[in-house]
């Protein structure tokens, strides 16, 4: 038997952000992670063997130290990077940061009515997403989508996957993988929002399955549960303590 370990780890470096997502499952008790715990935290992944490390929030680009430094310090070690953005507050020069292997881009619907919707932002969230994936492409640089299924949502997912196969024609291949995460009702939208936008295990299992039928030409993830990876361990300040998160290990108190 397989016994699979971690081999991500996810910063959540602070809590704020630019939207006011619907389905947000961020917790407004999050503290703000410091640049020398992330400095402290990287060290550990890369000592224990981590493959990736995975930037978020809240925005990360609202964290109050230098992400551009964070990100090439843990490029330097030897981590691949990976940065989970709504793309609101990018840089003029972000599709040339080769210290960024990845960056993780939410598509939550085709039309303005429905993404706009879960993810309000000036009511042109979606416009600012498919220029930032266009930009992407012609840069050549690898992207992760991320989509939390919902009520709101759940008849525009198959039409999201034809729009990604679109996205991935020609010589430049942009998409990594696509992310299909159930929403969770938690977080300071989640638990707002719980009746408007939960759907039951066996819908959310059924979209699943028919995206599969549509033989994307990049890997389809199922993420019933975020937080429950057997691959992944998540990182946040809590109280004035780093705190950790996993499958195996439940919640407690990080030893770096």
């Amino acid at each position: 038997m397989i016994v699979e370990s971690p081999q991500h780890g996810v910063l959540m470096l602070q809590p704020r952000c630019n939207m006011t997502c619907s389905f947000c499952v961020t917790e407004d008790s999050m503290g703000t992670m410091t640049f020398e715990v992330a400095q402290g935290l990287l060290r550990d992944l890369k000592r224990r063997n981590f493959a990736s490390a995975i930037f978020g929030g809240g925005e990360p680009f609202f964290w109050p130290y230098d992400l551009k430094k964070i990100l090439q310090y843990a490029s330097e070690l030897g981590l691949r990077t990976q940065v989970g953005t709504n793309a609101i507050k990018f840089p003029a020069d972000f599709d040339q940061w080769d210290f960024v292997d990845r960056w993780v881009i939410p598509v939550d619907g085709v039309t303005s009515e429905v993404h706009n919707k879960l993810r309000s932002f000036q009511n042109r969230h979606l416009q600012i997403v498919t220029k930032t994936l266009s930009q992407l492409k012609d840069a050549g640089r690898s992207v992760t989508i991320s989509t939390v299924i919902t009520k709101n949502n759940q008849q525009e997912v198959m039409k999201i996957g034809e729009y990604l196969r679109t996205l991935q024609e020609g010589e430049k291949k942009i998409i990594h993988a696509w992310h299909l995460y159930k929403f969770l009702p938690f977080g300071r939208g989640g638990k707002l929002h719980q009746a408007e936008l939960e759907i039951s295990d066996e819908l959310y299992e059924q979209i699943v399955r028919e995206v599969r039928q549509q033989k994307l030409p990049f890997q389809v993830f199922k993420r019933k549960d975020m937080l429950l990876s057997k691959t992944v361990e998540f990182y946040w300040i809590e109280q004035g303590k780093l705190m950790l998160q996993s499958k195996s290990k439940g919640i407690q108190p990080a030893a770096i």
